[in-house]
């Protein structure tokens, strides 16, 4: 990451708005993998799918702060408490709306594929 902010100094006024768009990339990207905690040969039974969605959200929490922490950025005040709190009261909100979304195209294709193997077996 150093290499690329030598570089992108280079470039004036446009090197803030390339680096957001680095740190918001590499913060996405270290999110992401959390999902590898969904991995499962095996159907998941609703006790190992909660205990999964858990060490995700956590993970993710850890990712999103350590990169504030690490990065420098000033997305939130370290000073004051209540700015933490909401930050990951925010990825929280975020985390559950993604998951509710999820859980619904899930339910929905889900259905759908029932019914027409309904149809073709009757």
């Amino acid at each position: 990451m150093a290499v690329v902010n030598i570089y992108l100094r280079f470039m004036g006024d446009d090197y803030v708005y390339l680096n957001d768009m680095l740190v918001i990339l590499a913060v996405s990207a270290l999110s992401a993998l959390t999902e590898f905690v969904f991995y499962s040969k095996r159907e998941l039974r609703r006790l190992e799918l909660f205990v999964r969605h858990c060490l995700s959200l956590f993970l993710i929490i850890a990712a999103v702060l350590s990169a504030t922490i690490f990065l420098e950025l000033r997305w939130i005040s370290w000073d004051d408490p209540i700015h933490v709190i909401i930050f990951v009261g925010v990825i929280l909100g975020i985390y559950i709306l993604v998951t509710a979304i999820n859980f619904y195209q899930t339910t929905k294709a889900t259905s759908r594929l029932a019914q027409k193997l309904k149809e073709r077996y009757k």
